[in-house]
């Protein structure tokens, strides 16, 4: 390897130009990283109720919720596609309101991934977006 002062204006120009480049594009790499995966963060129940309590959640900061929908606790409203319901992971609960197409596999029992809101005014998760677990086999009707 040659040293700075054997290099010739061009070398040393291209080796400023990379390693500046590379202070720049770097860091921006990580800032989008970080940013995209800042509201993808998935927590359990008891994890958010945690956090809510030691104030730790922003309104405006999106992230998910896994847990599974209280047996008994479920209220729809289908004319405006609509459902109340508590989310748990068998410590705590949370409250979940959510508006949009209700999956048909949607009922108590059934594990839930939502993707929302806290509503601090309300005391309620404000789901955008819900996915419920598939059933894991399938069972044949029964014959008639």
């Amino acid at each position: 390897m040659k040293s700075w002062q054997n290099l010739t204006k061009r070398q040393k120009n291209t080796t400023i130009g990379v390693s500046l480049l590379a202070l720049v594009v770097l860091p921006l790499a990580v800032f989008v990283i970080m940013t995209s995966m800042k509201g993808t963060t998935m927590y359990s129940v008891s994890q958010i109720i945690n956090k809510i309590e030691a104030g730790k959640v922003k309104t405006d900061q999106s992230f998910k919720i896994a847990g599974t929908v209280k047996e008994g606790s479920v209220k729809k409203n289908s004319l405006q596609n609509e459902a109340v319901f508590l989310l748990t992971d068998k410590k705590k609960d949370i409250k979940v309101k959510y508006h949009g197409n209700i999956p048909d596999t949607f009922k108590g029992g059934v594990s839930v991934v939502a993707e929302g809101l806290w509503d601090k005014d309300k005391e309620m998760f404000l789901a955008q977006s819900m996915l419920t677990k598939c059933p894991s086999k399938y069972k044949a009707a029964k014959p008639k």
